[in-house]
């Protein structure tokens, strides 16, 4: 049956439009927020009741508008930002659609109060659901006040997919953060239900925000970034490599004072912290990007969140070098004491070999005469994993080893430092990382997904909270979860929930483990080389795996080296790292001078 083609009604055409833009209450706020900065407020406030759909208010002290222009400004498609083609491909405002107020006052009952300095009077605008109801002169001081209730009173449909009133508020405070840290200049008061839930001074400087922000914790321990390349700037603040996130939730990217999601950025940045930083751990960043409008694309997505680049290769450039500037020279004092202290240590144990006090540490990695265990130190320093293959201690030297059953069949004797069992083999003293060790084993037991169980149902399923990133990275790679162990699903409001653990991985912190998981797959989500997925299986063996200074039982530890003396030459943990340190009779010997 052919079914006539009919111009839809006004009422449902807005709608549908309104769909596009308001989503929740902070979409609106969203969008109030940006027209009070385009109009050069220099004080903000934001009010809202029941997570903002019963109120949200909307003051500032902008420019306010002529009173013959209020209506005209809840038409859609009416604005003052742009007037033709050529402004769309320099847009340098937050708003500029001439969309927002009209989808706004089409799903709610709105009040606005305006007025332009010039003006005597201000003017008072009613509308319910986008039909002018009330117009008429008000007293009021210089800037806009907007009020919106009852929001999506005739729109049930949108209504049902509203969170609870507290998650939808959340959502409210963390657009507000985002002004506060992208606009310093303005003082920004958030209230919620009653309650003052921030207040930044507006004083013009960046740390100030983050102070409020972030904390002051935080504040003090960021480093400052700036980096002018050709017509791109770069400024803001990183954290230190001490101070990290198990999320990516205080990662904040401003490109011309729009707050951006991109993978672009968040690769680049990370990238900066690679073998910096914990695994499992994310940088906190504040970067403010300046670049021409005729480099970025902001007319892609009408929550204007996504962007695009015109030369993504210059603007990962600009972000990579800025920051890991930043980060180097916070790392530098560190890293002169363990050179000097790696040169010292040198001098004493290799007297044919004397280094210098201080010099570039990175070209002795390549001298023939230095010990491996002194080349894993200068890899360590330089923040890499050591590429040894295997080592033998002796006279507080190392020595690499090759063959078969290179330690003998070790008997177990204690351990020391709750980190190194102590074993004996013939005439040898063995000392084994039992970290290492027991990462090896089950990194093993994972390749082979063959023995029995080598998933565990839990009893309690886990939720795991995350960002939108991480959530979408999640749910995109059920299948290769599911083929590391985890069988995860949807949880909804951006979390999933975990069903099994690999049968390793019972002990072991399940959040930081699926954060790491997720982080090594956020590039490149539809598709992954073996290579990768082995890389996921050491990491999941290294948070499985035993730690240092953990207190262990004996029987664990015995259980430990008997299976170590089924290995054949069982050197290595599967970051390169040595399992076992060998102290040979004679050598013992010679030291106590016997």
């Amino acid at each position: 049956m052919t079914r006539k083609i009919q111009v839809l009604d006004k009422n449902i055409a807005e709608l549908i439009a309104a769909g596009e833009v308001v989503e929740n209450p902070a979409s609106v706020v969203k969008e109030l927020v940006e027209n009070a900065i385009d109009a050069g407020s220099k004080f903000i406030q934001v009010e809202i009741e029941n997570g903002g759909v019963s109120k949200i208010k909307v003051t500032d002290d902008g420019i306010g508008i002529a009173k013959e222009d209020v209506e005209t400004a809840f038409l859609r498609h009416a604005t003052s930002k742009i007037k033709s083609e050529a402004d769309l491909s320099a847009i340098l405002t937050l708003g500029f659609r001439g969309e927002a107020l009209a989808a706004i006052a089409a799903v709610s009952k709105l009040k606005i109060v305006t007025r332009p300095e010039a003006q005597i009077a201000g003017v008072r605008l009613e509308l319910k659901a986008g039909d002018r109801e009330y117009c008429d002169d008000e007293g009021c001081s210089q800037g806009t006040s907007i009020t919106v209730s009852e929001l999506f009173f005739n729109f049930p449909a949108r209504m049902k997919f509203l969170k609870r009133d507290h998650l939808e508020a959340a959502a409210v405070g963390i657009w507000m953060e985002r002004f506060a840290l992208s606009n310093p200049e303005v003082s920004f008061k958030f209230i919620k239900d009653g309650a003052l839930k921030l207040l930044t001074p507006g004083d013009g400087e960046l740390l100030s925000g983050i102070c409020e922000v972030m904390g002051k914790d935080v504040a003090k321990a960021v480093l400052p970034v700036f980096l002018v390349q050709d017509s791109l700037n770069l400024e803001g603040y990183v954290g230190d490599p001490t101070h990290t996130k198990a999320s990516r939730t205080t990662q904040f990217f401003f490109v011309n004072g729009r707050y951006i999601r991109s993978p672009l950025l968040i690769a680049a940045l990370e990238e900066a912290y690679k073998n910096k930083i914990a695994v499992g751990r994310h940088p906190i960043c504040v970067l403010k990007i300046s670049v021409p409008g005729s480099f970025v694309d902001v007319n892609v997505h009408p929550a204007k969140i996504s962007v695009k680049f015109a030369d993504e290769k210059r603007l990962y450039n600009l972000i990579y070098n800025g920051v890991i500037s930043a980060v180097t020279r916070a790392l530098q004092p560190q890293i002169s004491r363990d050179v000097n202290e790696l040169f010292k240590d040198i001098n004493k144990n290799v007297p044919e070999f004397r280094a210098p006090e201080s010099t570039e540490i990175r070209k002795y990695k390549e001298i023939e005469m230095l010990p491996v265990a002194f080349k894993e130190r200068i890899d360590e320093i330089l923040n890499r994993e050591p590429k040894a293959v295997g080592s033998e201690l002796s006279s507080g030297t190392l020595k690499e080893e090759k063959g078969e059953n290179v330690y003998g069949n070790l008997l177990f004797k204690g351990e020391v430092l709750r980190t190194y069992i102590i074993c004996e083999s013939g005439d040898d003293v063995v000392l084994v990382d039992k970290h290492a060790l027991h990462e090896n084993l089950i990194f093993e037991r994972l390749k082979e997904k063959k023995q029995k169980g080598f998933m565990q149902v839990l009893m309690a399923p886990h939720i795991v909270t995350l960002g939108w990133q991480e959530y979408d990275v999640a749910i995109s790679n059920k299948e290769l979860f599911l083929s590391l162990g985890f069988e995860i699903d949807d949880f909804g409001d951006s979390s999933i929930i975990v069903r099994t653990l690999p049968i390793e991985m019972l002990d072991a912190d399940i959040d930081v483990t699926i954060f790491e998981i997720i982080r090594n797959l956020a590039v490149g989500k539809n598709s992954i080389l073996p290579q990768q997925q082995e890389r996921l299986l050491y990491m999941i063996a290294c948070k499985a795996a035993m730690k240092a200074k953990d207190k262990s039982n004996e029987l664990e530890l015995q259980g430990l080296i008997e299976e170590l003396n089924k290995k054949q030459g069982f050197v290595c943990c599967p970051h390169g790292r040595p399992v076992c340190c060998v102290l040979k009779r004679k050598e013992i010997e010679k030291w106590f001078r016997r």
